[in-house]
Order: C-alpha cells, then sequence, then structure tokens
C-alpha cells in the first residue's frame, strides 16, 4: 500500500467528515455520514492485514483529535480513544469478513462500511458509557438516553453503508493509485 496515497485520502475523508457532510446531516437526528468509515472498509478489504489495521489507527486517531465532544455552550473536549479503539475493533471485524466476500464491489463496500462503523459506533459509545461513571464525568449526549444514542449512531452506520455504495465504486477504480499486493504478484514474487 502506498502511505502517501493512503495520507491524501485520509485528509480529504476527514475533511469531508468534519465540515461538508454536516450538510448531508439529519436536521433533527443529527445523523450524518462518515466518508472515513467507507476509506477504512475500502482498505480492510485491500490491503495487506497489518497496513490495514494501522490505516484504521490513523483513521480513528484523526477523528478523535479534529472534532471534539462539546460539553457545553464553550466546553470542548479532545478524548482519544473511542473511535480509535473503535475504528481498530471496525478494522478486525472486516479483515475477518473479508475472505468471504468479492472485495472489488461497490455492494460489498457499502455493506463492509455499514458493519464497521457499526462496530465503531459500539465500541466508542462503550467507552463513553465507561467515561461516564468516573467521577466528574458525564454522558456529552444529554439530550437522549444511551439507547437512542445507540439508535442514532446505528441510523449513521446505514446512512454511511448507503451513500459507500455510489462512493465505493469511485475508489475501486482507484485501485491502481493505492498500489495493493494482489494475489497474482504474489505467486508471480515466489516463482
Amino acid at each position: 500500500m502506498r502511505w502517501a496515497v493512503f495520507g491524501i485520502f485520509a485528509y480529504l475523508t476527514l475533511v469531508l467528515d468534519t465540515s461538508l457532510l454536516e450538510v448531508l446531516a439529519g436536521r433533527e437526528l443529527q445523523i450524518k455520514p462518515s466518508a472515513c468509515g467507507l476509506l477504512a472498509a475500502f482498505i480492510c478489504l485491500s490491503a495487506p492485514r497489518m497496513a490495514a489495521m494501522w490505516a484504521c489507527l490513523t483513521l480513528g486517531l484523526l477523528l478523535d483529535l479534529s472534532d471534539p465532544l462539546s460539553l457545553g455552550e464553550a466546553d470542548k473536549l479532545h478524548l482519544i480513544g473511542p473511535r480509535t479503539l473503535g475504528y481498530v475493533c471496525g478494522g478486525y471485524l472486516v479483515l475477518q469478513l473479508r475472505t468471504i466476500v468479492f472485495r472489488q464491489r461497490a455492494l460489498t463496500i457499502g455493506t463492509m462500511t455499514f458493519i464497521c462503523l457499526l462496530a465503531v459506533h459500539l465500541v466508542a459509545v462503550a467507552v463513553y458509557v465507561i467515561r461516564s461513571w468516573y467521577p466528574g464525568g458525564g454522558l456529552y449526549w444529554a439530550q437522549t438516553t444511551t439507547l437512542g444514542e445507540l439508535l442514532r449512531r446505528f441510523l449513521m452506520a446505514l446512512y454511511s453503508g448507503l451513500l459507500a455504495i455510489p462512493f465505493g465504486w469511485l475508489l475501486v477504480r482507484s485501485m491502481p493509485l493505492w498500489g495493493f499486493q494482489t494475489i497474482s504478484h504474489r505467486i508471480g514474487a515466489l516463482r
């Protein structure tokens, strides 16, 4: 995998997630799609295992650092961990499932984006709930219950998976840029 290409795509998806995709968010429920989830699923479907795990760790860390939690009117908190752990778990889940799917299909990328983001959100909500047990810690989604937050995040994963189908098709077309090692390359190297 070419890390320079990953850096460019990670920057673009991070900008999309933190600014531009706010336009597509539902007004009442704040359901916005995740471009970083799409990129993580795409990389986990195509890259070698260790490279995919490092890419997921990097994407989660960048999201934790760039999108702070709002605790009040003026209070912002950069909590490193929820999405970082979530993306590692989501990437691992996609790595386990990639042997049973057609990797270079847009529908597969959409489905794996949904599964990856479902794991990301489950882990992130669990970390936020555990953090709220500490003295002085509270849940940052005070307007709803934890079950309501899980439902909102499920809808976010579903929305992202649906939008990942057309954008996944575009990512499949960019495969030559990435330099992923295919099976034919490995067999040719052994001869």
